[in-house]
């Protein structure tokens, strides 16, 4: 899928980066991590996947 991201960064409240994956090829992508994150915002920073193509974020959930 063109619009698929490859590459994105999860960053903190202070702008640190909490997660980052590179190549990705999945449509969905499940985060786990061993200590919860207390954080009053995240920021998902997303690459453009193609050029001329947008990406695209359907949906993201967070858990607590």
């Amino acid at each position: 899928m063109p619009f698929c991201v490859r590459n994105y960064e999860l960053l903190d409240d202070n702008g640190q980066v909490v997660y980052k994956k590179e190549g990705n090829y999945q449509t969905r992508n499940t985060l786990h991590f061993a200590k919860p994150l207390v954080v009053k915002n995240l920021t998902l920073l997303l690459q453009v996947p193609v050029e001329h193509v947008p990406a695209a974020l359907f949906e993201m959930r967070c858990y607590g």
